[in-house]
């Protein structure tokens, strides 16, 4: 009998105003949360495989990190390789799917901190951050901080990404909490503030 399969995609190479190159758009069916494993391959025009181009995850679906709530959710994709200019789609294979216990799992918002708790423009540097849940529900997340080259032509990809969180961490329904990340982390992050364009994005956890 067939079945309809339990994430759609919708891969994006150049993004619509305000909203970043290289994302993927993953329509959930499900009930509950669930923790995908996901195979991504770079495709050309034609449709063919870019057999020497990785397709990587800044949220972790490609790795079992990013837990999907039921309808839309989004992920910031990244290619290496020689050909990775020839890329002109990215197609996707669930290998895994776990259900997990939370029913809901609400994507938190960053935002980026100088030393004296001010908020600054994203895209520049930061001391610290601040993890927001203005939902109704506890957010489960990890945290992660990417810069962006700025190519002459083409979609704009990631030069680095770096995990803020080395743990999942709680914000309840409508608060907020501080976030400091590691020294090792601040450092391999902070080397791009003032040439590079760095967001700051939180994601569902798995649990």
């Amino acid at each position: 009998m067939w079945q309809r399969q339990p994430i759609g995609f919708d891969f994006s190479l150049i993004g619509s105003d305000g909203v970043l190159d290289q994302m993927m758009t993953l329509q959930y069916r499900g009930k509950t949360t669930a923790v995908p494993t996901i195979r991504y391959e770079a495709l050309d025009q034609r449709g063919d495989r870019l057999a020497d181009v990785s397709v990587r995850s800044c949220y972790g679906t490609d790795r079992g990190e990013l837990a999907l709530t039921p309808g839309e959710n989004t992920d910031l994709l990244y290619l290496r390789g020689d050909s990775a200019h020839l890329t002109a789609d990215v197609a996707a294979e669930v290998v895994d799917l776990r259900p997990q216990a939370r029913r809901e799992n609400p994507v938190a918002q960053v935002a980026q901190l100088d030393d004296q708790g001010g908020e600054l423009p994203s895209g520049g540097g930061f001391h610290h951050l601040a993890v927001l849940n203005p939902w109704s529900a506890e957010a489960w997340c990890r945290v992660v901080a990417v810069a962006l080259d700025s190519p002459q032509s083409g979609p704009q990809g990631a030069l680095d990404v770096v995990a803020m969180t080395s743990e999942p961490i709680v914000v309840a329904a409508r608060s907020q909490v501080p976030l400091l990340p590691p020294p090792d982390a601040y450092a391999a992050i902070s080397r791009y503030f003032g040439s590079s364009f760095v967001t700051v994005k939180a994601y569902p956890a798995a649990d």
